[in-house]
């Protein structure tokens, strides 16, 4: 088991920042996505960060695609 992964939600409130699930509707919303990119799990963050109004960090260029949406938020990173 990686070193930290059991403590990764701890870690994370400590430093004020917050882990969020993986709701039913990001599910959804990812798999009517207007988006090419294939990956799943990258569509669900994407459909996240659109449905929370966040800007997605990420180093993935992938997800600057996502700027000709109306309501994205932007990537930081």
């Amino acid at each position: 088991m990686a070193p930290y992964q059991l403590e990764l939600v701890g870690l994370a409130a400590r430093q004020g920042i917050k882990v969020l699930d993986v709701s039913a509707a990001a599910s959804l919303g990812a798999s009517i996505l207007d988006w090419n990119h294939r990956d799943p799990f990258d569509r669900i963050i994407g459909a996240t960060a659109l449905m929370e109004d966040i800007k997605l960090v990420s180093a993935d260029v992938a997800f600057d695609e996502l700027n000709t949406l109306e309501l994205w938020p932007g990537r930081l990173w």
